[in-house]
């Protein structure tokens, strides 16, 4: 009685400590060891019961390795259902989850040990089993918490191709751009255009509302076009046209400037 008393004060005291302001190294190093140490030493106790005279050493490799398991699975385990009852998973969470764990088990202790009473062969699988229950659950439960992996991107294409321009004319580039994976921002777009990679100024911008697009797995689209004075010199010129911020939201074009 004296032992569990102990035990079970161990784990209260721990579990208020560690919901203070406690330094992070006592933490790490003394409130959460005792937490999972005093639960493996109790499962290891409810599993195996308690020394009998006579024969100390039988399970000695259990008694030393069972609550090292344990402790291991008890936070793994408590993290797991904070997540599964949408508990913050935080320190709190998780001091509190393991205390309740480590007080039961120390309680169960209590309450069953005795003389081992189970064949050696069904004592011995208790501890792989357990480990392989939890960590198939925190696998399951893991890839059930992963959120959906959403690609959100737009992409700029022509709408119509690009004629010759006759040098210092006005030159008109028809745009669409389309959003994949989230709607495109309602706002307008800023356009920039540059032509053999020196900016363009001034330009005129014309855009339309955001719309319904007929493209495969698009959200919506925007259609509009930008009109800039073409390049004095004639010969082809590359022109890159950008809409908005996105990588994939610029074209890149080679102009016919004739005389």
């Amino acid at each position: 009685m004296n032992r569990t008393l102990i035990l079970a004060s161990s784990v209260v005291a721990a579990v208020v400590l560690s919901l203070l302001p406690v330094p992070v190294v006592l933490r790490t190093l003394v409130l959460f060891p005792v937490l999972v140490l005093v639960a493996g030493w109790s499962a290891a106790r409810l599993v195996l019961g308690t020394r009998t005279p006579g024969n100390d050493t039988a399970d000695d490799d259990l008694r030393f390795t069972l609550p090292v398991l344990v402790a291991l699975l008890v936070p793994l385990a408590v993290v797991l259902l904070l997540a599964v009852f949408g508990i913050p998973v935080d320190t709190p969470g998780i001091a509190i989850g393991t205390g309740a764990v480590a007080l039961l088990l120390v309680g169960a202790a209590h309450v069953a040990a005795g003389p081992p009473t189970w064949p050696t062969g069904p004592r011995r699988t208790v501890g792989p089993l357990v480990a392989v229950l939890v960590l198939g659950g925190a696998v399951a439960g893991a890839a059930a918490m992963r959120p959906p992996v959403v690609e959100s991107y737009a992409q700029l294409s022509l709408s119509t191709a690009v004629p010759r321009a006759v040098a210092g004319s006005t030159v008109t580039v028809p745009w669409t751009l389309t959003g994949y994976g989230s709607p495109l921002p309602g706002g307008a777009p800023e356009v920039r255009v540059a032509v053999a990679g020196q900016t363009v100024t001034p330009v005129e911008v014309t855009g339309g509302a955001v719309g319904p697009s007929t493209a495969a797995g698009a959200v919506d689209e925007r259609r509009g076009s930008v009109s800039f004075a073409a390049p004095t010199a004639p010969g082809l010129h590359d022109v890159r046209v950008s809409v908005g911020r996105d990588p994939w939201a610029t074209l890149v074009l080679r102009l016919e400037v004739i005389s």
